[in-house]
């Protein structure tokens, strides 16, 4: 992704996928891109940025547990349909 790689890079820290979810929603907002386009044109795949985007309209306690970034063993358990 060399328009997330910049960010990083001016911020001296990787994203978190929230983060990552904004951004994206952002060019595809500026560009007026589909999500396959901005895929190809992030490099990436389809289902990743679908993954991130469907991140920017979760329950606010969805995005916590996002950004805790808990081990896929921890976060296996948790059933986000109680939640």
């Amino acid at each position: 992704m060399p328009f997330l790689k910049y960010y990083v890079r001016i911020h001296h820290e990787p994203l978190s996928d929230l983060e990552k979810a904004e951004a994206i929603k952002k060019l595809i907002e500026m560009k007026n891109w589909s999500d396959r386009a901005a895929a190809a044109h992030l490099g990436v795949s389809f289902t990743q940025v679908r993954y991130l985007l469907s991140l920017v309209d979760a329950p606010e306690e969805v995005k916590e547990l996002v950004e805790e970034e808990l081990p896929p063993s921890i976060a296996g358990e948790i059933d986000i349909n109680s939640i």
